[in-house]
Parts: structure tokens; C-alpha cells; sequence
């Protein structure tokens, strides 16, 4: 992560990241300052949106559909894949810290046990 600067964390309200003019790729981020906002659940983030408290949000409730597609400052955009830009892409990680995975034959074992050809052929 040393590619973003953070400049404020305010657990459970949110994260300030800025600008990180030192960046690898030139010209880029296009952003000077971007805030992640914590909002409870999905219906507050709908009203937040509605409000212009948000720019963004990455999910709808379904009942708050039509409210917001009638809403004229909103734009709703179906998107192909899920937030972050992933089609649903799970990711496992072990906790090092506790057993059985702290001990590196056991999660070898583990991987191991996926069968990635299964993978290939199914998913």
C-alpha cells in the first residue's frame, strides 16, 4: 500500500485518502482527495445520495430503486461487475497467528486440497 497516502482514519465514520504526487504512473491519480464514508446500512446510503452527502454508493436496496431513478440529480448506472470492479472474486486468507495455519505445512495441506482444474473447468 505504499502507493496511497492516507490522511485522516475515524473508526466507523471514515477514511481520507489524498493525493500521492510521488505515484508510478504519470499523470495519475487523476484525484487530489477521496473520503470513504461509513454508512450503516444500505438504506442511509441511498438517502445520503439523495441528499448529496455522497457522490458514490455501490449498491441499491430494491425498495429505494424507483425513488432514486425518479430522482433528476441522481444517475443510476448498472454495472457489470461487483464493487471494487471484481465479478465476485473470493479471496481466501489465513489467520498466521492461530492454529492449524500458523504452521506452514498446514496451509500447504490446505492448498493442497483445491483443485484448481476443478476451478478451470467449473467457475
Amino acid at each position: 500500500m505504499k502507493n496511497i497516502n492516507v490522511k485522516e482514519y475515524v473508526k466507523g465514520d471514515h477514511i481520507t485518502l489524498v493525493r500521492n504526487d510521488k505515484y508510478f504512473k504519470s499523470g495519475l491519480p487523476y484525484l487530489d482527495t477521496v473520503i470513504f464514508k461509513v454508512i450503516p446500512t444500505s438504506t442511509a446510503a441511498d438517502q445520503a445520495l439523495q441528499k448529496g452527502e455522497v457522490d458514490y454508493i455501490t449498491g441499491i436496496n430494491s425498495p429505494d430503486i424507483a425513488s432514486l431513478q425518479a430522482d433528476k440529480n441522481v444517475a443510476l448506472v448498472k454495472a457489470p461487475a461487483g464493487p471494487g470492479g471484481s465479478f465476485c472474486i473470493d479471496t481466501m486468507i489465513f489467520n498466521m497467528r492461530k492454529a492449524p495455519f500458523n504452521k506452514l505445512e498446514a496451509r500447504q495441506a490446505f492448498a493442497y486440497g483445491i483443485s484448481r482444474q476443478q476451478i478451470l473447468e467449473q467457475v
